[in-house]
């Protein structure tokens, strides 16, 4: 993502006094790299910018679950991806933080 726009999405989300900007990833390429530090940090909320890659993929199958079974079958983990599409701009970040807080265990 463009560093401007990074730093505006950035100073936006930050706005809630219960979001930790826990790091950035290098560029458009290192999205295996935030998912990663996403997952070390346990984050709420991963912010990329991929619209033709595998998130690109994913989010133009709104309403798909995915089903990942363990290598010994014995268990699984479902997850139903259901998107919004959404303007960004100050109006939205409040559906933002409830859809994120909403989320959280």
């Amino acid at each position: 993502m463009p560093n401007m726009l990074g730093d505006i999405v950035a100073h936006l989300i930050a706005e809630f006094p219960d979001v930790e900007i826990v790091g950035r990833s290098a560029g458009d390429e290192a999205n295996d790299d935030a998912l990663a530090a996403a997952s070390l940090h346990m984050a709420d909320l991963l912010i990329v910018r991929d619209q033709q890659g595998c998130v690109g993929q994913i989010l133009s199958n709104r309403g798909l679950s995915i089903l990942s079974i363990s290598e010994d079958g014995r268990e699984a983990d479902i997850v139903r991806l259901d998107g919004e599409r959404l303007t960004l701009d100050e109006a939205s970040l409040g559906r933002i933080a409830a859809r994120v807080r909403g989320g959280r265990h």
